[in-house]
């Protein structure tokens, strides 16, 4: 990797300034020379630095039209976020074409926090046109992508759970304040009682406690007797009852 891209630009008279500056690559270079927008500057040396403006006009200012048509032929709209290719590899060294997956991500993505070392067992080549994958990267890369997707789909549905979880405390914490506070109604302390209590007056709360039951008192063994596992499920009652009061 190459330091990140500072600045200035090196077009005459361009004065930018706290802009995402792009590095004018040898793919770049090429591309000015076939659109014909090297002439006006062709002053322009590899690696050096182009403001955003300056970047669109001379590098991608015939890619950006094809591209454009070809993204509304399939009913893309326009979008300043489309990743290109040349977006990943502008600060690695483009004397290579053959780079680890992990390079380009961590070019794309730069941010030092987030590891990447999943993705450097898969070589990419780059060529102008062109992303060239082995037939093992290729299924290395499927099934990463998979695995992904099934840790996606796990995270999804814990959250809906998580959600669902907490809009039932509150709704039995709701319960037990207006019981209390509100109709001065006795504490229940029995578990079974406060079981068939809290779904009686509120349906969605059915099979609720003895899901509190399953996550707080998963430590217990099934050898604890009969005694202990009553007394701790009063405590989760006593629990609840807390949780109203806060």
């Amino acid at each position: 990797m190459t330091t990140k891209n500072l600045g200035p630009c090196n077009v005459l008279n361009c004065e930018a300034k706290g802009v995402r500056f792009r590095r004018f690559t040898k793919y770049g270079l090429k591309g000015a020379k076939n659109s014909g927008t090297y002439e006006d500057c062709d002053y322009l040396e590899i690696n050096d630095q182009l403001c955003p403006i300056h970047y669109l006009s001379i590098v991608q200012s015939r890619r950006n039209k094809s591209n454009n048509q070809k993204r509304k032929s399939q009913g893309f709209e326009d979008d300043d976020n489309i990743i290109e290719i040349d977006d990943i590899i502008e600060d690695v060294d483009t004397n290579n074409t053959e780079f680890k997956l992990s390079e380009l991500l961590e070019n794309l993505i730069n941010d030092n926090q987030i590891n990447l070392d999943n993705w450097s067992n898969i070589d990419v080549d780059v060529q102008e046109d062109v992303v060239l994958l082995s037939r093992n990267d290729f299924d290395c890369l499927t099934n990463k992508i998979k695995e992904m997707q099934i840790k996606v789909n796990q995270y999804e549905n814990n959250k809906e759970y998580l959600n669902q979880f907490c809009n039932k405390f509150e709704l039995l914490s709701d319960l037990l304040y207006v019981r209390q506070r509100n109709l001065n109604l006795d504490v229940e302390l029995d578990p079974e009682n406060f079981k068939n209590m809290i779904e009686q007056h509120e349906p969605e709360l059915k099979g609720f406690f003895d899901e509190l039951a399953h996550i707080f008192l998963s430590s217990k063994k099934s050898r604890d007797n009969k005694d202990s596992i009553e007394n701790a499920k009063k405590s989760l009652v006593g629990f609840c009852y807390l949780c109203a009061y806060v």
